[in-house]
């Protein structure tokens, strides 16, 4: 075990199942014991001695998605934590900049399933993409880390990335009203939205796991104040992992800031999809795919206006021409998606109909696996073309070319 500038042990994350505590618990037995020595006793007695200490001991310490009650004992182990990784001088700044503060920079992090990044890097202009191994330690990247190393599948499907936002909030928590912070709130939203927008990427299917936010490591309580989060429930979780990098055609910084500007029908309606994308994605059985792949598409496509008046073959025929004249730009490639978007509504009638689709059947691996991939990069490029410029009020327009 390595020590660090006060001798201590540096407390990591275990990767190898042999942990009794996890990592949060481990830094706390440390450096609380650590704490009743020398240096411990004289950080307790100037904190004791300290007028803006005083004035918030034993009140409730905001921790982002958490908070604790801030005691002296612990805070001082905290100071002990920073000190042995950093050394006194950058621990000191840290404690001073927070006792004279009445702010506090947090990290919110979304976990993922799905989507697997090489390496941290901005999607947007105030929110990374981070790999499990990146993130700070904390009992949740122990615990993701090492059930994804399970033998037993239900076990590994765990997250596999987070998206992340830091913040400023209050330092003091309101225990009166119990509410998130109103910037607290803007950063869960923006982290959800990025999320689903995340299943525009080729081939991604993204779903939101665990949401919680971790104190920086340079803002007490650290490692010692404790976590909260929650979890969604899906009735399908994607068993894959889907690479990607910050080379990527898709620019989520561009949809999501067009995504916020949209009014809230259109809002809905889009999120819906690219739910539904997500999942239809995320599906083993070909013919589940190809099902949510249609409906996914038939929300955007075919909106508000039919109020099932229509026979099938209208809504058909509505559903090639729209989404052929939406993303062609020449006569051939017209002609091109409508073919594929007569095959994805056939797909999708003939599953939601009869259960099954014949001509699925009669393909090879290689065919199938071709096609979903045209099929779903169509979908993709639909959503991300209403996300930038809104689901059209008159389709009518579009279809003959009128500006």
């Amino acid at each position: 075990m390595s020590v660090g500038r006060l001798g201590l042990p540096i407390i990591t994350i275990d990767t190898k199942h042999s942990f009794t505590h996890n990592f949060e618990t481990n830094v706390y037995l440390a450096f609380s014991d650590a704490a009743k020595g020398p240096l411990g006793q004289a950080t307790l007695q100037r904190l004791n001695k300290d007028d803006r200490f005083r004035k918030f001991e034993s009140r409730m310490l905001a921790q982002g998605s958490g908070a604790t009650r801030l005691e002296a004992a612990t805070l001082a182990a905290w100071y002990l934590w920073r000190a042995n990784e950093v050394g006194l001088e950058e621990a000191t700044t840290d404690l001073e900049n927070f006792l004279n503060s009445d702010d506090i920079v947090t990290m919110g992090a979304l976990w993922l399933y799905g989507v697997a990044p090489s390496e941290r890097f901005p999607v947007t202009e105030d929110i990374d993409i981070v790999p499990t191994e990146q993130m700070p330690n904390s009992g949740d990247k122990e615990h993701f880390l090492t059930s994804s190393l399970s033998f037993r599948p239900e076990q590994r499907r765990v997250p596999t990335a987070a998206l992340v936002r830091q913040y400023k909030i209050k330092k003091l928590f309101d225990e009166a009203s119990f509410t998130l912070d109103e910037e607290e709130q803007k950063a869960f939203s923006s982290l959800a939205e990025t999320a689903l927008l995340l299943n525009c990427f080729p081939g991604v299917c993204c779903f939101a796991a665990y949401q919680t936010s971790y104190t920086l490591p340079s803002v007490p309580l650290g490692p010692l104040g404790g976590s909260g989060g929650g979890w969604p429930i899906y009735d399908v979780i994607p068993q894959t992992k889907i690479s990607i990098n910050s080379k990527s055609e898709v620019d989520v910084s561009a949809l999501a800031s067009r995504f916020r500007q949209l009014n809230e029908r259109d809002k809905l309606a889009l999120t819906r999809s690219l739910y539904r994308l997500g999942q239809a994605k995320a599906r083993l059985n070909r013919h589940d795919r190809a099902l949510d792949l249609g409906i996914a598409l038939e929300m955007v496509l075919l909106q508000q206006e039919h109020r099932n008046q229509e026979m099938p073959t209208q809504l058909s025929l509505q559903f090639r021409l729209r989404g052929s004249w939406l993303l062609a730009e020449t006569p051939d490639e017209r002609r091109s998606l409508y073919g594929e978007l007569s095959k994805i509504y056939s797909l999708r009638s003939q599953v939601a109909h009869n259960g099954v689709y014949s001509e699925l059947e009669k393909m090879n691996e290689q065919e199938r696996t071709e096609m979903t991939a045209r099929h779903e990069r169509i979908a993709e490029r639909v959503l991300q073309r209403l996300i930038l410029k809104g689901i059209p009020n008159n389709w009518t327009s579009i279809i003959l070319g009128i500006p």
